[in-house]
């Protein structure tokens, strides 16, 4: 393909990413209190997007004009404000955003229009996996297959339709690696490493998890390139970004005793299902015995987390299964939509790493193992975190949707050779079909779950308290 249609085609794919965003957010309720069905009927404050109620709360801190919060574990109200330990700024942007579309009260059924920053973020993170894989590939097949599965993805496309800081932390992270692979493939300027430091910056401005790009611009340093960054560039990359973050690291410093406020985080998670509660679990459900940990990390997380990555929807409460619930209960689910697309992406992964090792992919070697490392490290965060809580959630490995989109597609492309561009189609086509059955199915469960009054006082206090020791 050449000229503009690459491009065109792409900005086609962002907006199918912004419109599938915009219809999820229409059909999950937005402040509704209800039940988790999938857990016994448990009560819940919030049916919708998960943690989104908190997130909200954040922005209406801001609308307030009371300025950033501070997160105050142990307060009476901490079930409400479990995010204000948060960077800044999505939240910034979410409040200009919020007065753009009207809204100065996030209790107002109509604030629910705040989630469509969100469908903007998600298409620029979009734009982003195509322009990783076109500059740092030179593959505009490859960039364009990435693009069209990550629009397609349906879990990605839930969170580009729902209150959170996630979508810009995917996109920032994105669009860091994309002008890190133009750099790696056609030379540094100053230009470029000073982008690459602010990208950083605001990553780590929007949530902790962007630390892990910092060993990127590092090794985007290291690796075989056509031009390395002088001294100067690469100064200037890191006087860019902590002129960027110092205020708010300082600020937490003084705050919270550490930068990240790290510890506020693990204050926030005090009354979370630990990893020892699940092994516990594990241990009554099997009297017979066997290897509980392998179980746990098996059983629990992987294959929680694999089925969370395409989509579980509300508080992973509804599963696009046979039996709608995460249990196999005494009739195993054949989980068949899920299966499938893991087996299927389970191949494809195994063909990219084929991919290192052959000639045809040899210039694009660099940005691949760049890819490669992110996705390491947000793995190994993501397997960190549930060493200490079960958090087996698709969703924390998507910092690293732009180096995944771009395995699935590779994948296809060293499978079938000249044909990837059908399978990679197929494969989109796939998601989205995913998609339009999920869509399809959402009202009426989150009906089944929703209560026809909203709990307020004690109640709600109590069912905040009762969700949080069970999640």
């Amino acid at each position: 393909m050449k000229g503009k249609a690459p491009l065109l085609l792409a900005a086609l794919l962002a907006a199918l990413h912004a419109i599938l965003a915009i219809v999820y957010a229409g059909e999950t309720p937005y402040r509704t209190a209800g039940v988790l069905l999938s857990y016994g009927h448990f009560p819940a404050p919030d049916i919708g997007a998960p943690d989104e109620r908190q997130h909200a709360n954040y922005i209406q801190t801001l609308l307030d004009g009371k300025g950033f919060p501070v997160f105050k574990p142990g307060g009476a109200d901490v079930a409400e404000h479990y995010e204000d330990h948060q960077p800044p700024l999505y939240y910034l942007a979410a409040a200009g955003f919020a007065k753009l579309v009207g809204v100065s009260d996030v209790a107002d059924p109509g604030a629910y229009k705040i989630r469509w920053l969100n469908a903007i973020f998600g298409a620029g993170t979009i734009l982003g996996i195509f322009f990783l894989g076109l500059w740092g590939l030179g593959r505009a097949d490859a960039a364009l297959g990435a693009a069209a599965i990550a629009a397609a993805l349906p879990m990605n496309c839930a969170l580009s339709g729902a209150i959170s800081n996630d979508p810009l932390l995917f996109m920032v992270c994105t669009w860091a690696l994309a002008i890190c692979g133009l750099g790696i493939r056609q030379g540094w300027n100053m230009k470029l490493a000073v982008l690459a430091g602010v990208l950083v910056g605001l990553g780590i401005l929007t949530k902790t998890t962007a630390v892990g790009l910092l060993p990127i611009l590092l090794l985007a340093i290291l690796l075989p390139q056509k031009k390395r960054p002088t001294w100067g560039m690469a100064g200037a990359a890191a006087a860019s970004l902590v002129l960027l973050t110092a205020p708010w690291l300082v600020r937490n410093a003084s705050l919270y005793g550490d930068p990240l406020a790290l510890k506020a985080f693990n204050s926030a998670f005090t009354q979370s299902r630990q990893k020892a509660d699940s092994i516990a679990q594990i241990q009554a459900e099997n009297p017979e015995g066997g290897n509980f940990e392998m179980i746990y990390w098996r059983d629990w997380v992987g294959w929680w987390t694999a089925r969370s990555f395409f989509g579980t929807f509300g508080y992973m409460d509804i599963w696009m299964n046979e039996t709608g619930s995460p249990y196999q209960g005494r009739t195993p689910a054949p989980n068949v939509a899920y299966r499938v697309f893991l087996a299927i992406s389970l191949l494809l992964f195994l063909a990219w790493i084929a991919s290192f090792f052959q000639g045809d992919w040899k210039d694009a070697r660099a940005v691949q193992v760049l890819n490669a490392t992110f996705l390491a490290i947000v793995v190994l965060l993501f397997i960190r975190f549930n060493l200490q809580y079960f958090q087996a959630q698709g969703r924390y490995l998507y910092p690293a949707i732009g180096p995944i989109a771009l395995a699935l597609s590779i994948g296809c492309f060293v499978l079938l050779k000249d044909r990837g561009k059908i399978a990679v189609a197929v494969f989109a086509v796939g998601l989205l079909l995913f998609n339009v059955f999920a869509i399809a199915k959402l009202p009426e469960e989150f009906q089944r779950r929703a209560t026809t009054t909203s709990p307020s006082g004690e109640l709600f206090h109590r069912a905040s308290q009762a969700y949080d020791r069970w999640a």
